[in-house]
């Protein structure tokens, strides 16, 4: 399986970057987005790990990860993942 990701995930990579540096500094931050970066290349090794939420059409596959859910789908042998978002913020209306 090959991981990508959508415009809106990569939008939310960046935001999650700019609030984490003006929030808590550059390093932390930076060490975040590892996190997430290490935690999206095991969605790509296991992505059948997170169960299908239906409460969606199409369904989608949510993978926690500290404060924030990377939601996906798997389509085809392709692991897309169409957001990242923080946990306070409901999925079923951002993805």
């Amino acid at each position: 399986m090959r991981l990508r990701l959508s415009p809106a995930a990569k939008e939310d990579i960046y935001q999650t970057h700019e609030f984490g540096a003006l929030a808590f500094g550059t390093r932390q931050a930076d060490l975040y987005v590892d996190h997430l970066m290490d935690t999206l290349a095991r969605v790509e090794q296991f992505p059948e790990a997170a169960r299908e939420r239906d409460e969606v059409a199409p369904p989608i596959r949510l993978w926690p990860c500290a404060s924030h859910n990377i939601c996906y789908r798997i389509e085809g042998d392709i692991v897309w993942v169409v957001r990242i978002l923080h946990h306070s913020m409901d999925w079923r209306t951002e993805v």
